[in-house]
């Protein structure tokens, strides 16, 4: 929209400025239409540069914004992945820490059994 506003006001500068070519010796308007036609190009390079320069800078800003989004969801999958882990084994150190005091429970109960039987087995003979 900027462009055609450009475009209409350069178009209108050249028509008004045909009176002072032909005061110029200029009939044709051709010096003046050139150089509103040089002026023109010219504001639009620098713009076509400016918004070049603009969008280069953007795509810089969402490169940097991805690798860093990137990297907190690959520390956070770590952070998850060793909590996971520290779980299990913290799981299976309980589980096998009960087997062994069941076990331990176990060993103890038949030996008590075996010295109750055997303490009453010497006292029936």
């Amino acid at each position: 929209m900027q462009g055609l506003l450009r475009t209409g006001t350069a178009m209108y500068a050249v028509y008004m400025a045909a009176p002072q070519a032909l005061a110029l010796g200029d009939p044709t308007g051709f010096r003046a239409q050139h150089q509103k036609r040089y002026e023109f190009e010219t504001e639009m390079t620098a713009e076509k540069e400016e918004l070049n320069e603009e969008i280069q800078s953007r795509r810089t800003e969402w490169e940097q914004e991805r690798k860093r989004h990137d990297a907190e969801i690959k520390e956070r999958d770590a952070a998850k992945g060793k909590r996971r882990e520290r779980e299990e084994e913290e799981y299976l150190y309980t589980f096998q820490r009960e087997q062994q005091v069941a076990k331990d429970q176990t060993v103890a109960a038949n030996r008590e059994s075996l010295r109750s039987g055997a303490d009453d087995g010497g006292e029936s003979h």
